[in-house]
């Protein structure tokens, strides 16, 4: 799809730091703005990213992986609830 752009990022080499990542995010994206961010993985590197281009854009979506809700039915603090199938979480996230 032509309007897909990927970057790859060297997590463990080249763009270690977070200056690293940031100026190197600043030199490729530096005329690009985006329609929509969506983050489908939810972890520690990827919220550095949100961050960092959250001047690019107006609009973040995240996908919710329900770890709270989830932690809390296994260690028995709430009664067992249905959760959304993870392909309707991701659905909703991208709509």
């Amino acid at each position: 799809n032509p309007r897909i752009k990927v970057i790859g990022v060297d997590l463990k080499n080249k763009h270690r730091s977070i200056s690293q990542l940031y100026l190197f995010l600043n030199k490729q994206l530096k005329d690009l703005q985006f329609d929509v961010i969506y983050d489908l993985h939810d972890v520690i590197r990827t919220k550095a990213l949100r961050i960092l281009l959250a001047n690019k854009t107006k609009k973040i979506r995240i996908f919710k992986k329900e770890r709270g809700i989830k932690s809390k039915i296994i260690n028995k603090k709430i009664k067992i609830k249905k959760l959304d199938h993870t392909t309707e979480r991701y659905k909703k996230c991208l709509s």
